[in-house]
């Protein structure tokens, strides 16, 4: 298994066109597995790594950091678009903002530590 995320998950703020533009125009692009926030403001966008790379036109930044939730430690990846980077010419228009919210890395980097008998 290559040492990266594969499907990412992510959530898109559309711009002044409004949401239903903005879920047409990512459709269009190859996006199928998109639904609205729950607030009804957002996009929510699960797709494959290689498809955003291409559509953001950029290679994501992964940042990876160790978090621990009780007895589990587990590896954070934290993605991003690159500092500078813009987005491309055709989504300008709809997008305000991309969001790579944090992914826990489950696959490769659950640690269970044994539990103490005190």
């Amino acid at each position: 298994m290559e040492d990266r995320v594969q499907v990412i998950s992510f959530q898109v703020v559309p711009g002044p066109r409004g949401l239903l533009e903005a879920e047409k125009r990512l459709r269009g692009l190859g996006f199928e597995q998109i639904r609205s926030t729950h607030d009804g403001r957002r996009l929510q966008i699960v797709a494959p790594r290689n498809l955003v790379e291409r559509v953001l036109g950029s290679s994501l930044v992964e940042r990876r950091r160790r978090s621990r939730i009780g007895v589990v430690e587990q590896i954070v990846v934290n993605l991003d678009l690159p500092e500078g980077s813009a987005l491309s010419a055709n989504l300008q228009d709809v997008v305000a903002e991309v969001i790579f919210p944090t992914t826990p890395d489950y696959h490769r980097s659950i640690t269970q530590k044994p539990k103490s008998l005190g």
